[in-house]
């Protein structure tokens, strides 16, 4: 299982989206606005086991550091070919906590900024899923 929550601003309105992903489900579950909200959406998953997030950093090189927003932070690289790139930002003393996370692929490109870093398992009921989905 694994959960995301996102924060946007857009025209002004904040609004808040999950992904929940139940991978024992063969399911994942999409919520805009509020977590409780009427805004649903489910899909199907093509497989029932968790894609390991992370595993490509076993493969990455390391490139150097970059100063963003004040911060030096050591920049891990992972291509993977055509076109597909993902990097990872580090602060230089906790480096097993992602500051930045960059992925090109291809024709999309994602930047995470991370507010909050939490490696640990959390409680089962953050994977509940609410009655009205």
């Amino acid at each position: 299982m694994g959960i995301e929550k996102f924060w946007y601003n857009h025209d002004g309105v904040n609004e808040t989206s999950i992904h929940l992903e139940h991978y024992d489900q063969g399911k994942e579950y999409y919520f805009t606005g509020n977590y409780f909200a009427s805004r649903c959406e489910v899909k199907k998953l093509n497989t029932h086991q968790m894609p390991s997030y992370w595993s490509w950093i076993a493969l990455a090189n390391y490139t150097g550091q970059r100063m963003i927003k004040g911060l030096t932070l050591n920049v891990w690289e992972y291509y993977a070919g055509g076109g597909i790139r993902s990097e990872v930002m580090v602060a230089v003393n906790f480096p097993n906590i992602p500051v930045y996370l960059n992925n090109n692929l291809g024709t999309m490109k994602r930047e995470i900024g991370f507010l909050i870093y939490i490696a640990t398992v959390p409680a089962e009921k953050t994977f509940d899923v609410p009655n009205d989905c």
